[in-house]
This record gives structure tokens, C-alpha cells and sequence, in this order.
């Protein structure tokens, strides 16, 4: 910041990264018109961005970069000093969307059986019209759009974003799609979002969700990666195992010390 622009004081810093092509629920109101008019803190933290989604792109964020945002980052300024924010300058940007994926599997061991053919996979399930910019608000926002089989493609190249799991283990491996933050009231499974998958003329479904502790959380967090594993097993598929880690990969950004 130039000199004189701040004086001594305590103050509280949040950082929003790749804004551009964002809408907030205001019609026809850019993010970008929206954090220029933001003249309080809780001006901020009620900024409701909308889930918009193309029709070519359905299951991916608009904009070609990732919404970020991050804070608050309270510190104390003092004039004409060398002033650092964060860890030493080091601002960690959560992203504003989860990522998933479906990987399916024969039983460990398996000698005698054949991959089936996967037939299709869609997703169904609501999604909220809009999320808050800022993490942290659990609230869950009732006016939703429902996903009616919106149609998952596999990813030939079987890359699975779980560094943790082996490629070669798994017959399928779906496309990464991104979701937007979303609380349940009700956290129940009825309520999660669904693969539904067809097996050479079989329907199965299996949610998106974090089975890691109990009870299971069937709420999407930002920042988060699910990854949804099916065993098939003798022509059943069942044994579904319900991953969630940390998004890897945490961008961050330098903030140059100001006076």
C-alpha cells in the first residue's frame, strides 16, 4: 500500500483470488462490482456468489480458474513499518468448490472374474443456487437446482486425484467434477448427492460423502476432495468406501510488505 494510505491500528485482511466471471446472486451483479462496493466487514461475509453452471460444462465452475478466498487475517499495522500479515506473508487460499470422483473395482485377489462394462454414470441430487464467498457459514441454503442424471464420462486415461490409491486397481474411474459448498439440516444419505450407475443392465447408486469417521457426512465441503470406491463383486456392485482428504496442492500467495 502507498505511504499515508494506513495508519497504526489493528486490522483485518481477507484476500479473494480469480473473482472474474463470478456473479453474486444479485441479478446481473458481477463478484467483482460486489467486493468494490463492500465498505464493512459484514458487507464481506454476506456476499452470496452464484452457482452458475454452463450448459456445455454442467458439473464444472464457470470460470476458467477456481474461485479462492481466504480470512480473516487480524493484524496489528503500524505506520511506516515493515508489516507482515499471515505466516510471515504466506496467505493459504481455500478454493470455493469440492472436487469428487467415482473409481469402481474388482475384489483384492480376484483371478477368475472379468471387468463388466460400465454403461453410464449420472449424478443426481440438488446443489444450492449459491454459496457464501467467504468459508464458514454452515447454514444450509434451501433454494437449490436439482442434477437429473447429468451425465459423468469416465477419464480413459483412469487418473485418480487420491495419490493414495493405484490406477491399475480399478476397472473405472470417472471425470473429476467440481461442486459448490453445501450443508445439510438433515444430513442424512436420502439427502446426498448420487452416482447412479448402470452395469451391464444393473442400477446402482452410491453417494457423494466423508464415511472416513461415523456417522457419515453427506455434507460437500469446500476445498475438499471425495473420492467414491464400488467393489463389484460377483456381479453385484456393493462395499462402497467413502474417502475425503484435503485438496493438496494449497495455493498460496506472497503478500509484499507494506508501510
Amino acid at each position: 500500500l502507498p505511504a499515508g494510505t494506513i495508519t497504526s491500528g489493528v486490522y483485518t485482511f481477507y484476500f479473494v483470488a480469480n473473482e472474474d466471471n463470478y456473479n453474486t446472486i444479485t441479478e446481473s451483479q458481477t463478484l467483482s462490482a460486489a467486493l468494490d462496493a463492500v465498505t464493512y466487514e459484514s458487507n464481506l461475509e454476506l456476499i452470496q456468489v452464484a452457482t452458475s453452471m454452463t450448459t456445455s460444462d454442467q458439473v464444472k465452475p464457470t470460470a476458467s480458474q477456481m474461485l479462492m478466498s481466504t480470512g480473516p487475517y487480524t493484524a496489528l499495522i503500524r505506520e511506516g513499518e515493515d508489516n507482515r500479515i499471515g505466516d510471515n506473508n504466506h496467505i493459504e487460499l481455500v478454493r470455493a468448490f469440492a472436487k469428487a470422483q467415482l473409481a469402481l473395482k474388482l475384489p483384492e485377489g480376484n483371478t477368475s472374474q472379468d471387468a463388466p462394462t460400465v454403461t453410464s454414470v449420472t449424478l443426481n441430487g440438488s446443489i444450492p443456487d449459491y454459496f457464501y464467498l467467504i468459508p464458514g457459514n454452515k447454514a444450509e441454503i434451501t433454494s437449490t437446482t436439482s442434477f437429473n442424471n447429468r451425465t459423468i464420462s469416465a477419464d480413459v486415461t483412469k487418473t485418480l486425484f487420491n495419490e493414495d490409491l493405484d490406477p491399475a486397481d480399478y476397472f473405472y474411474v470417472s471425470e473429476t467434477i467440481y461442486l459448490p459448498e453445501r450443508y445439510l439440516t438433515n444430513n442424512i444419505e436420502e439427502n446426498a448427492l448420487q452416482y447412479s450407475i448402470t452395469i451391464e443392465d444393473n442400477n446402482y447408486s452410491a453417494p457423494i460423502a466423508d464415511g472416513t469417521e461415523a456417522p457419515v457426512d453427506y455434507n460437500i465441503i469446500r476445498n475438499c476432495a471425495y473420492t467414491t470406491i464400488g467393489t463389484y463383486r460377483q456381479e453385484v456392485l456393493s462395499n462402497f468406501d467413502l474417502l475425503v482428504v484435503p485438496w493438496d496442492d494449497e495455493k498460496v500467495i506472497e503478500v509484499p510488505p507494506f508501510e
